[in-house]
């Protein structure tokens, strides 16, 4: 049990006080147990005073006032090249450099299924901080057991790469939110971005890739159980 647990009646009380006088009803609270985990964690956060939520519900309030709908502001959310934009208009001139914030969360492109995972997951020598997005300053790394031929598993593999400049799967949304930057000698390859790796539920882990399909760039991801092929190269900084 956690300290909610133990909070004196009084307290409880006096918080369910101020929520009815909110309009909170018992039925809330009941949808509340029977909702989605991250509508849930999404509650929690609030209680808990999360600053990012905060800024995010301010946003809601604003744009609802300007005639949004609830329908079009969720359309918006999986618009990553809209919200790239207005990104780009609040930075200025950095993001006119095309600056990208690689301590920053990147997506979770499905959903719930593949959170971030832990930081003991993550490779010690992936880039961090800001990183001007410049194709000349991007190498495409094969480690040897690649060459020739060869595959190699991913777990094998994550641990060539441990303390290489590898970069995160930011990057990667970078690149779909401008495919126009992205180099053509990069088409017929699975181009991965090791500096992220994501974990599932069933604690496996994924890393995501870009790679050039049916007209246009997309992402996928691979298990680190699969194989690695000459085709699946690493995305670094280059020095």
């Amino acid at each position: 049990m956690g300290d909610l647990i133990r909070m004196p009646h009084s307290e409880l009380h006096a918080t369910i006080e101020l929520l009815d006088s909110l309009g909170v009803t018992p039925k809330d609270f009941e949808e509340l147990r029977k909702a989605s985990s991250w509508r849930q964690r999404m509650t929690a956060r609030v209680f808990k005073n999360d600053s990012a939520i905060f800024a995010v519900l301010e946003l809601g309030d604003a744009v609802m006032r300007l005639g949004f709908k609830p329908g079009e502001l969720r359309a918006l959310a999986s618009r990553g090249d809209l919200l790239q934009l207005v990104q780009k208009a609040l930075l200025g001139d950095a993001a006119a450099q095309h600056i990208i914030d690689c301590d920053a969360r990147p997506l979770d492109p499905w959903g719930l299924t593949f959170p971030v995972a832990p930081e003991s997951d993550q490779l010690p020598g992936r880039v961090r901080g800001q990183f001007v997005f410049d194709p000349t300053k991007i190498k495409l790394h094969l480690s040897s057991n690649q060459q020739g031929g060869q595959y190699v598993k991913g777990d094998t593999l994550k641990v060539e790469l441990a303390n290489e400049p590898v970069l995160p799967a930011n990057v990667l949304d970078f690149c779909l939110a401008n495919p126009h930057l992205i180099p053509k000698v990069w088409k017929g390859k699975a181009v991965f971005f090791w500096g992220t790796i994501y974990r599932d539920s069933r604690g496996f882990l994924f890393v995501r890739y870009l790679y050039f399909r049916g007209g246009g760039w997309c992402s996928g991801y691979c298990r680190l159980d699969d194989d690695w092929s000459g085709v699946n190269p690493a995305a670094l900084r280059a020095s």
